[in-house]
């Protein structure tokens, strides 16, 4: 693995019209739509979910989907923390969490955007999943226990990093 290369690819990136891009020592590179699912098979259509906007699946509601899915359904939701969870939703919080819509740290509580990528999965909602990874790969560079931020001060000094 090439970490630097990684922190360069974030510290570069911009989101424009849909289009995703940065440039590594002087490569430039492109992640559209059309890329995603070229590359990877992502689909384009169905729910675009991200953090703090649950409007477009009506029927969510993330306190009453977490309780639907601890352990001991006479508890009440608290916190959305994964051990609550039955086995099988915790294994989907998992995967939500560090793989689809990772975060630098604290993989055990769930926010409003891995609750609703579970409630779709779970429940055959169709999830567009080049706009739901776009949209996250911004927040990580955005977000500080992601922790790009502390390589330099300006994005292009990073690129002495490789």
């Amino acid at each position: 693995m090439y970490p630097n290369l990684v922190k360069v690819f974030y510290a570069n990136l911009k989101f424009n019209n849909g289009v995703l891009k940065s440039s590594v020592k002087g490569v430039e590179m492109e992640i559209t739509r059309q890329t995603w699912k070229d590359v990877a098979g992502l689909r384009q259509r169905g729910v675009q979910v991200r953090k703090g906007e649950t409007s477009a699946v009506d029927e969510f509601n993330k306190v009453q989907y977490f309780n639907q899915c601890v352990r001991n359904q006479g508890e009440q939701a608290r916190n959305f923390h994964v051990g609550r969870l039955r086995v099988e939703e915790r294994l989907l919080a998992m995967v939500v969490t560090k793989i689809i819509m990772p975060r630098g740290s604290n993989h055990a509580t769930l926010n409003e955007g891995h609750l609703v990528v579970m409630y779709c999965i779970q429940n055959g909602v169709m999830v567009d999943w080049t706009y739901t990874i776009s949209d996250h790969m911004m927040k990580a560079k955005r977000l500080t226990d992601f922790n790009f931020h502390m390589w330099c001060s300006s994005p292009s000094s990073l690129s002495i990093l490789v």
